[in-house]
């Protein structure tokens, strides 16, 4: 990974537990559908920055929940 991303990448981390997910009744089963992260509550993990870095930061995560989204399965792209 190169040393450009390491905040990028660290604060995506660190939105781990604001992810939202709605189960959706299959069958006789169920499944998880993840919807993406819940900004306003990922919000501190960005925002000790100045408001620059912040922009590239939120932005950097968009671009990664997103990739995230697709590799799961929850984006027809």
């Amino acid at each position: 990974m190169w040393r450009v991303n390491w905040q990028s990448v660290m604060a995506f981390l660190g939105c781990e537990t604001q992810w939202r997910a709605v189960a959706m009744a299959i069958g006789e089963g169920s499944r998880l559908i993840w919807l993406g992260i819940d900004y306003a509550s990922a919000r501190s993990v960005f925002e000790r920055r100045d408001r620059v870095r912040q922009r590239q930061l939120f932005s950097d995560i968009q671009v990664m929940e997103h990739a995230a989204l697709e590799a799961m399965g929850e984006l027809d792209e």
